[in-house]
């Protein structure tokens, strides 16, 4: 039995979502300032967070919300939300969807084990461009499928849950051996650049420096890179960078300047000023929300 069953505590119901006969869910939902009490559901929840940020708490476990964070959580898990101005896709599925078979090569795969099985197991799975995006739009095409219910809308429905659990295993995996290829921007200079920026982010790097190495005038392979992530060069590294940061600072107790230089800040205060920016929190402010339990 769960904490949250044992307790007596407000259990939301997966039959109080669905719109058809499939034991699934996908909305998008809106959250701010603190939410209702306390609550679990009887079936999984895979979180995405499309904008804001924000403090999401898990059974006791108070995890600093970004853009880009991915949740999946467990039957009888306990959460809460203390939003500001949070936008995320919500998914609740159980696990009767699929067929036992399916259900045990899912719960077997090496990057989702954490999060649906193992005794010890992880909740967050933090994404950045390109895969963010890729999850969002995996997470608004099973929508649409469910909403407009055409027909095999079951069966396509079906094959998008498998086909987003899928996903968000092969970037667990990925973010756990970063050298890993992983689906990104298509073939091309940019996702060569990519590749380069992921093996060597704790390293000096310029965008004259990745243009170079693609074949590209720094102008235009500075145009394409922002076409295709949305984003410029440098603010991709930086992103990248504090990612790496927020998984250092939550699981080990390196020394804020020994974690600001591994990954590639040149000096602790203009680290700071970044993964300020990017989590609204200082990197110590950080470490300890993410401690408290």
């Amino acid at each position: 039995m769960t904490r949250a069953y044992a307790l007596g505590m407000h259990v939301v119901r997966l039959s109080k979502h669905t719109t058809s006969s499939l034991p699934l869910s996908c909305a998008p939902a809106q959250h701010h300032g603190p939410s209702e009490v306390p609550h679990s559901h009887d079936c999984f929840e895979l979180v995405y967070v499309v904008r804001g940020s924000g403090r999401h708490v898990i059974d006791d476990r108070i995890y600093p919300v970004l853009a880009g964070d991915c949740y999946l959580m467990r039957p009888g898990d306990t959460h809460r939300y203390i939003a500001e101005g949070m936008r995320i896709y919500n998914v609740l599925f159980d696990q009767s969807l699929f067929t036992p078979a399916e259900w045990n090569e899912l719960a077997n795969l090496p990057g989702l084990a954490p999060f649906l099985t193992e005794d010890v197991h992880r909740h967050k799975l933090s994404l950045s461009p390109p895969h963010d995006h890729e999850v969002s739009e995996r997470c608004e095409r099973l929508r649409r499928e469910l909403a407009d219910k055409r027909p095999g809308f079951a069966l396509g429905a079906k094959a998008m849950v498998i086909d987003l659990l899928l996903t968000l295993d092969r970037l667990a995996l990925a973010l756990r051996a970063p050298a890993a290829s992983v689906e990104g921007p298509p073939p091309g200079p940019v996702a060569t650049a990519l590749a380069h920026v992921h093996e060597r982010f704790s390293l000096p790097l310029s965008v004259a420096e990745l243009a170079a190495a693609v074949g590209l005038t720094p102008n235009y392979f500075g145009e394409l890179f922002a076409r295709e992530l949305g984003m410029p060069v440098h603010a991709y590294i930086n992103r990248l960078r504090v990612e790496k940061a927020r998984d250092l600072l939550e699981r080990t107790d390196d020394a804020i300047t020994e974690i600001a230089l591994g990954v590639g800040f040149d000096t602790c205060s203009y680290f700071g000023k970044i993964f300020r920016h990017h989590t609204g929190h200082t990197p110590r402010a950080y470490r300890r929300v993410t401690r408290v339990r």
